[in-house]
């Protein structure tokens, strides 16, 4: 195994399988929790949409239930003490700061290219946190990774993908940096990506554009949200 990376639970490598230069991506989390079992194996997905209100009666209690163990990986990132060396670029400003790294997802490969960009604030939990006081940010982690993509890769922005889940893997504001050219990259499908430029011009029309609007989404039907959207 080759270019292994461990943070808290999650480790990935590449490994060799019968030839001699790495080709397979290995992804590993010890100890699995049910959780981890659930997103992992095998289930239908489901369209589910979310008004304002179910947000504030189901999505956000959920969101609060979750131990803040599970993103301790993500801590350790920002602060240092993990993936240090796999850090593209660290703003520290405690309001607008972020950090960019490879996504454990990329290859290495410009043509599918997948980085991610984290907050360093811990209160923007997704992108129904998001409002006009948060403009400035993301055009400063927009503008961030159009530099750094061209500097790393040479890709241009109109070769870029910059887009946002919902709902996340995780509850710490991230976005998500793709090659246009890797067109079947993970997430990026209708009901779970909202790209970056359409999220900034929405909140500038409308500053409470995401705390008042319904928001259709796609998960899989083992996942805990869809149990308790589906009871309602």
């Amino acid at each position: 195994m080759d270019d292994v990376v461990e943070n808290n639970i999650y480790g990935w490598c590449m490994a060799h399988l019968e030839s001699k230069e790495p080709d397979t991506r290995i992804k590993t989390i010890y100890p699995a929790t049910d959780v981890h079992i659930a997103k992992y194996e095998a289930q239908s997905r489901v369209m589910l949409v979310e008004t304002p209100q179910h947000y504030e009666s189901i999505t956000l209690p959920y969101i609060k239930s979750i131990p803040e163990k599970r993103t301790a990986w993500v801590h350790n990132i920002l602060n240092g003490s993990a993936e240090a060396d796999r850090v593209i670029f660290h703003d520290h400003d405690p309001e607008d700061g972020f950090v960019i790294l490879p996504d454990m997802k990329w290859d290495g490969r410009n043509e599918t290219l997948y980085w991610v960009a984290i907050s360093m604030r811990s209160d923007i939990l997704s992108l129904r946190s998001l409002s006009s006081q948060h403009v400035g940010f993301l055009k400063k982690l927009r503008e961030a990774s159009y530099r750094l993509v061209k500097e790393k890769a040479d890709l241009s922005p109109h070769q870029l993908r910059l887009f946002i889940h919902y709902q996340p893997s995780y509850y710490h504001f991230h976005v998500h940096i793709t090659a246009v050219a890797f067109s079947d990259a993970p997430g990026v499908v209708s009901g779970q990506a909202h790209l970056l430029d359409t999220v900034i011009n929405n909140i500038e029309l409308y500053p409470d554009y995401y705390q008042k609007a319904t928001i259709p989404f796609v998960i899989g039907e083992n996942h805990q949200l869809a149990s308790e959207f589906i009871k309602k």
